[in-house]
């Protein structure tokens, strides 16, 4: 195959294809009118006839023709949000009465159950019900609650904007749920939700059932059902997180998602089939047309399957691919791989603009294209002709290795920015896996789905034969899974880092191409390509480790966590604490430290904390905690030295215990301590004693009070004490209050925040970490009044997201990620 052509209009579509992302990108960051890309659009369609009236070839202009045609699809699908006929424009309305269909089928989550809807009507109070388009996130909190997708509800309920957690390099799931046409989330109370309507189930929805029920008739572990579902009809939902994770760790987690593997599979067998049938038909051997019309009839079988399996994104990109191919080799095109592999990206995000920032898109495309560019520069095209069997078996073994090898590779960067989880027995555990599932789980799998309708007892013996190599596959997975190391957290590459690292790799398969083929010129020019990459690979390597290690200012960032409140703490040298980790009430909902917290914090090349501070036990301050205890290397945990009988205060005691953290609580600090020029004081509580004995009365007049020193500038971290704490504390400390930077007492709740402590506090910044628009009120007007009459700035994580504070001892800097806030 040749990799490399002298003309790159050979293979048009692939600078149409970059040409269109570029447009995708530019439309998600600026805004450039409809008017002004509809007109270039004219213009360059005509443009584009006027040449091939006068047969002249066109390079330019076809070009800015998708990147205009990128720019209006992005744009198109996410500035509906400000339309008057969507959900959205009902957020200030109070509660509406609301009414659509289910497009989503419900999925349970620890007694809730989520689904999307499209809105047909709302009506808001006073108002009558108005006509609306686009759909809402319900959830719906109750496990009795009986509806399918197509059913009609009706709901009364508030409308909510979607909003992001606004920290460095933050995920943007605003945008993620606007690719969906989804632009606001309502809540449904138990015996609120009516059903109007009972749809009409398809179809595809009753084959998907009936395949469900047959699986579970034959399959008795669940664990083994959970996955055959996930497999043949694209149902995850049943998959335990431990086994998950298992997946996860081994590196094997993209077997569960239908894709390239399960579609290419399906296609593989029913071409052979429709081959080996078509040969009986003497006409179409005669014009060497059977390997035609078996593609075009494979078609169908994958269409289906897709269909089944739900047409997730994986799924879709899947058969895509394969139709793309089918048809170019059914019609007799001349077949390119790279130039199909660019067709099928450019078929997809056409269809799903949004696409482009998925991880499974970039995944999936990122294996293929580094698969097909490596075996075109590794792979051995010496003629197998006369060669031994031996010979033959050991260049498939060495060619299956290279392919994994090249897969893992092409798309290690992508699992360090997303998943910061690198599976060290990846490689092994896939080369075993992938055969074992791709070969023999899910061909007798598909074979068992397509018998079933004609006999239910010959495909009961499949599933069961199936099912006896999936527990074995199991089985691996468990044992890879168990062994020390077998994943390693890791810090998030930047996409500069990642395109410097593909950069290299291309230019390293390039230069061993060029070597094989003895071409000295490219050879030449990929090896001084490479040492300038490499050069800048290494400037950026240095400039994180000074960055991260060696820097002489103190940093404080109060991270946007919604309502609740975590602090980093970067110390002069590198180390690191963080005090309290945000949370909200039930981690199952939703888990602050692995979606908010984490994120932030590999995103600044942290992976050891040398110190985690819990003010006090409390569900927003404890429950972000958690998985940072567990996934990072913390040295020591901190806290006021009281226990909330909760169940997440016994499970962040087993994870200290299990990793064997040190813990200190309030006897055990002395009265300060200096870390790289940092005077750290913990000002209250001041002994076991009282703060037992303000537990009893109010857990938040407990929490742990830090203060900072560092030069002329100081920080004073107040968790959630109120007005009866800060009046012991100006009685006990006085003037040691006294701080540059004071993060504001709860949230800026009415009951903290007193004259007397902002008095004595004198503070010139204020910072407030609270939810946007939370059901508390807080921050309190009251409060936000009492610091703006005393001249003090104030900041605040609901409307200018993450906060971060700078200092080298003489002057403070402050920054937010929203600006103008």
């Amino acid at each position: 195959m040749d990799i490399f052509k002298n003309d790159v209009y050979k293979r048009p579509i692939i600078p149409l294809l970059f040409s269109y992302i570029l447009g995708l990108v530019l439309g998600g960051h600026v805004f450039i009118p409809p008017f002004i890309i509809w007109v270039t659009v004219i213009a360059c369609l005509s443009f584009t006839g006027y040449g091939i009236f006068r047969k002249q070839t066109q390079h330019l202009v076809p070009l800015i023709l998708f990147i205009a045609l990128g720019l209006l699809a992005m744009q198109t699908a996410l500035v509906r949000e400000n339309k008057p006929d969507y959900p959205v424009c009902f957020t200030e309305k109070g509660l509406c009465k609301i009414k659509g269909r289910l497009v989503t089928s419900p999925g349970m989550n620890h007694g809730r159950q989520t689904f999307s809807l499209d809105v047909s009507t709302i009506e808001a109070p006073g108002e009558q019900a108005r006509k609306i388009q686009g759909n809402l996130r319900v959830t719906v909190h109750c496990n009795d609650l009986v509806v399918h997708k197509g059913d009609v509800i009706e709901f009364v309920s508030r409308i909510k904007p979607f909003r992001n957690f606004n920290n460095t390099d933050g995920y943007n799931y605003k945008r993620h749920m606007a690719f969906q046409d989804t632009w606001a989330r309502a809540y449904g109370k138990r015996g609120t939700v009516r059903l109007l309507e009972s749809g009409q189930t398809g179809f595809l929805d009753k084959a998907r059932t009936a395949l469900e029920r047959f699986i579970d008739e034959y399959i008795k572990s669940s664990s083994q059902a959970s996955v055959f579902k996930a497999l043949l009809v694209g149902n995850r939902d049943q998959i335990s997180p431990d086994l998950n994770d298992e997946f996860k760790q081994t590196g094997t987690a993209h077997l569960l998602a239908i894709s390239g593997l399960h579609v290419g599979i399906v296609a593989g067998l029913f071409f052979l089939i429709f081959s080996f049938t078509l040969t009986w038909i003497p006409a179409l051997l005669w014009h060497a047309r059977v390997k035609t019309y078996a593609g075009i009839l494979t078609l169908f079988p994958v269409l289906v399957y897709g269909l089944l399996a739900g047409m997730a994104p994986s799924t879709q990109r899947a058969v895509v691919m394969v139709t793309v191919i089918l048809l170019t080799w059914g019609l007799g095109a001349e077949h390119d791989i790279i130039n199909s592999l660019a067709l099928a990206a450019l078929a997809i995000l056409a269809i799903s603009p949004g696409a482009l920032y998925g991880v499974s898109f970039q995944l999936s495309f990122a294996a293929v294209f580094f698969i097909i560019l490596g075996m075109g520069c590794l792979g051995n095209e010496d003629s197998d002709i006369l060669k031994s069997r031996a010979f033959l078996l050991k260049k498939s073994l060495k060619s299956y290795a290279l392919v994994s090898l090249l897969a893992y590779m092409g798309t290690l960067p992508l699992l360090m920015h997303y998943f910061n989880q690198i599976s060290v027995v990846g490689l092994v555990a896939n080369m075993i896996l992938v055969p074992l599932m791709g070969f023999m789980v899910v061909p007798l799998g598909l074979g068992a789905m397509f018998v079933y309708p004609f006999c239910s007892i010959a495909a009961g013996a499949l599933i069961r034969l199936a099912g006896m190599f999936l527990g074995l596959a199991l089985d691996l997975i468990h044992g890879f899974a168990s062994l020390p190391y077998a994943s390693v957290m890791t810090v998030s590459p930047s996409w500069f880092e990642m395109a410097c690292y593909y950069l290299l790799f291309c230019l390293c398969l390039i230069f061993v191409s060029a070597k094989k083929k003895d071409q000295a010129g490219l050879m030449k020019g990929a090896l001084i390509l490479t040492g300038i990459l490499a050069l800048i690979f290494i400037g950026d390597i240095f400039y994180w480790t000074h960055a991260r290690f060696f820097h002489a200012d103190l940093r404080v960032t109060a991270l946007d966590v919604g309502q609740g409140t975590s602090n980093l703490v970067e110390f002069p040298g590198g180390q690191c604490m963080l005090i309290d980790g945000g949370g909200f009430t039930d981690n199952n909902a939703f888990d602050v430290g692995e979606r908010v917290v984490a994120p932030f914090l590999w995103s600044r090349k942290i992976a050891c904390i040398d110190t985690v501070v819990l003010s006090h036990a409390e569900s927003d301050h404890l429950n972000g905690l958690l998985y940072i205890l567990k996934h990072f290397k913390v040295k020591a945990f901190w806290f006021n030295g009281i226990w909330k009988p909760s169940k997440s205060c016994d499970l962040l005691k087993s994870i200290v215990e299990k990793n064997n953290i040190t813990v200190l609580s309030v006897k055990d600090f002395p009265d300060h301590w200096d870390m790289n020029g940092v005077r750290i004081q913990v000002l209250w509580p001041p002994d076991e004693s009282e703060a037992g004995l303000a537990y009893m009365k109010d857990i938040n007049n407990a929490s742990l009070v830090l203060k900072l020193s560092y030069g002329e500038d100081s920080f004073l971290f107040t968790g959630d004490i109120k007005k009866k704490a800060e009046k012991a504390m100006v009685k006990r400390l006085g003037d040691e209050l006294e701080c540059k930077a004071l993060i504001v007492p709860h949230h800026g709740s009415k009951s903290s925040s007193s004259d007397l402590f902002i008095e004595k506090v004198k503070p010139e910044i204020a910072v407030i970490s609270a939810g946007y628009k939370n059901r508390f009120k807080m921050p309190h007007k009251a409060v936000l009044k009492r610091l703006t009459e005393q001249g003090i700035d104030i900041y605040r994580t609901d409307l200018g997201g993450a906060i971060l504070m700078t200092t080298w001892g003489k002057g403070l800097s402050v920054d937010t990620v929203l600006t103008g806030h």
